[in-house]
């Protein structure tokens, strides 16, 4: 049988097929569903599996490329607890009238564990509706419903931060079972004020930084980060 596609419809085409396939190796149910972007530019397509994972797959206009978002991180990354506006569906999402209570959600998060990235924000979102990663438009609809929290820039990635409490210290929270990398500058400045003396007389800075962070392990990325984050406690004093 030949089926003409026309070609604006061919990435998804080929984006069905390869779920097809996937699906009947693992003997798996498939169900499809298309969701339209909010610009008209394209389509989602969220496919659910038997076994209950979903998962998100963005395609942009016919002209652009393909825009998958990366897998996320380890839950025990993330706090359990779950915020007390308890989430909608995966078919509620989406809906207009669901956007205050997704506004709420948000802003408990926030509340509760800001400063965070807006990368983990977004994560914690999808998960709670049953996602295990955010693709562009659960992002976007998240964005969307931020409401009063304000995004403020760390060399180049966005943290969330509760309505005017934003400020160039912020305390420090141990043990949250957090990596490194999520925890703010402005939090890390903090740990770092109590601790001045120790990293004045420390041979290797960032090494007793981390430490005092709890980090067990001091890769290259890490260290990166909190040279960037020490030296910008140095030019920021409380």
């Amino acid at each position: 049988m030949e089926v003409d596609v026309r070609p604006e419809h061919r990435a998804d085409v080929r984006e069905l097929v390869a779920l097809f396939l996937a699906a009947r190796t693992a003997g798996a149910a498939l169900q499809v569903m298309r969701v339209p972007m909010p610009d008209g530019g394209g389509s989602a397509v969220l496919e659910g599996a038997a076994y209950g994972e979903t998962e998100f797959h963005d395609w942009p206009t016919a002209s652009g490329g393909r825009d998958e978002s990366s897998p996320c991180p380890p839950v025990s990354a993330e706090r359990p607890g779950l915020p007390s506006a308890s989430p909608g569906s995966q078919e509620d999402f989406f809906s207009d009238g669901y956007s205050t209570r997704l506004t709420e959600i948000i802003a408990e998060i926030v509340q509760i564990d800001g400063p965070l990235p807006l990368e983990l924000l977004r994560r914690r979102i999808a998960r709670l509706h049953g996602w295990h990663r955010a693709g562009g438009l659960i992002s976007a609809r998240i964005n969307a419903c931020l409401g009063a929290a304000e995004r403020h820039d760390e060399a180049g990635t966005p943290f969330v931060w509760a309505p005017e409490t934003c400020a160039s210290r912020t305390t420090f929270r141990a043990g949250t079972d957090r990596d490194i990398r999520e925890i703010s500058r402005h939090e890390l400045a903090d740990l770092f004020d109590r601790n001045a003396a120790p990293l004045a007389h420390a041979v290797d800075p960032v090494r007793e930084c981390a430490r005092l962070a709890g980090v067990g392990r001091l890769t290259p990325t890490i260290r990166e980060y909190l040279e960037g984050c020490l030296a910008w406690w140095r030019a920021n004093p409380s």
